[in-house]
Formats: C-alpha cells, sequence, structure tokens
C-alpha cells in the first residue's frame, strides 16, 4: 500500500491533459495528494529537492511518478534515466504517453519504467485509467523504501 502521507506526481507538459489528469483523479476518488510540474526539469528539481521544492512538508516525496513522454527541457525518458542512476532508482515510475511507437515503448523499458500507459482519448477512459492506477498502484503494490 501507499505510504501514509506520501504523493503522486504528476509530470506533463500540456496544461489540458493537467487538467484532464486532475480530473480524472478526481473522479476516480484517489486519495494521494498529486502535485503537478509542466516539465522534465521541474519534474527532477521535486524529486530531488531542490530550488522551490525544497519543503518537503509542502512537496513530499513522492511515492509514483507519472511522467508525458514527451515534454521540454527533460522529456520523460530523460527523467526516468535521472531517476535510475539517483538514489531514487526504486520509486515506482509511469510513462504515460500518447506515443505507442514501438521504440518509444522499448527505450522506457530498457530504462525500468514500471508501467507504459496509452494517454486514452477521453476523460471517461482517463478516470478508468486512474481507478486501475489507484486499485493496483496504491492499493495491492507493496512500495520500497526509497530514500
Amino acid at each position: 500500500m501507499i505510504p501514509e502521507g506520501a504523493s503522486i506526481l504528476i509530470a506533463d507538459d500540456n496544461e489540458d491533459d493537467r487538467f484532464l489528469l486532475t480530473e480524472a483523479v478526481r473522479l476516480a476518488g484517489i486519495s494521494a495528494p498529486v502535485r503537478l510540474v509542466e516539465d522534465g526539469r521541474k519534474a527532477v528539481e521535486y524529486l530531488s529537492g531542490a530550488g522551490g521544492y525544497s519543503d518537503r512538508t509542502q512537496f513530499p516525496m513522492p511515492s509514483l511518478v507519472i511522467l508525458d513522454y514527451k515534454m521540454p527541457l527533460k522529456n520523460g525518458l530523460e527523467v526516468l534515466g535521472w531517476i535510475r542512476a539517483s538514489e531514487l532508482k526504486r520509486l515506482p515510475v509511469l510513462i504515460l504517453s500518447a506515443s505507442s511507437l514501438p521504440g518509444d515503448v522499448e527505450r522506457a523499458y530498457d530504462l525500468h519504467v514500471n508501467a507504459y500507459l496509452m494517454k486514452p482519448s477521453s476523460l471517461e477512459d482517463l478516470t478508468r485509467l486512474m481507478r486501475a492506477v489507484d486499485a493496483f498502484w496504491l492499493g495491492f503494490n507493496e512500495y520500497p523504501r526509497v530514500s
């Protein structure tokens, strides 16, 4: 189960997608707080506690990270690579992408992503996906100690 007091970090550069993800999380009834960042560089800053993200009371270390594949400054694979090379290497990371190109999927798994999920095109399907994420990753999954 998700550690008490933990949160989910979602990194997505598209403002509309961030809105829909927030709404889908709400509709799915996910109780874990969700933090949003708009690019890969901010995801790394958040995870490392750098800059404006140093206050872990306000910006708790997430127990689950959901990354968009294609983002500016650092894409999802660059963030995933950074996570896997850091002390956070056990942190569960999901890629949520509109790209189903085999090369994209394979590169993500080469970097040890925990799951590669396709972004649904409707709020209803995105809510169903977030319910599945909630049931598996926040309900049944046993989390390693990350830091």
